[in-house]
């Protein structure tokens, strides 16, 4: 049998929320294994949660900080679309200036 648990945030307060209430949501799930799918869009402007023009597109730092609460557990895997760590790299675009070293 399969479980699906779906959260749906609407506000920078519900997203951090899940950071902090990480261990609550894994204790929730009760399969043998866990995991995580983010169809959110980090961002490094402020979140206009009522706009449709940037639906899905959350503050960059709460949502991988309640990824990592949610990996942190031990009992959440992040499967999509990468672990917290990959995931802020790439996204960062830090990844670019591994492209020059000698710069």
């Amino acid at each position: 049998a399969a479980e699906v648990l779906s959260l749906f945030i609407g506000s920078d307060a519900e997203m951090r929320a899940i950071r902090d209430e990480a261990g609550q949501i894994a204790g929730l799930m009760r399969g043998l294994r866990a995991a995580s799918f983010w169809m959110l869009w980090p961002a490094d402007f402020p979140t206009d949660w009522s706009s449709d023009e940037y639906v899905g597109y959350v503050e960059r730092r709460d949502m991988f900080a309640s990824q990592r609460a949610l990996e942190a557990t031990g009992r959440v895997a992040s499967a999509f679309p990468h672990p917290a760590d990959l995931w802020e790299w790439i996204t960062s675009k830090r990844w670019m200036a591994t492209l020059a070293p000698q710069c």
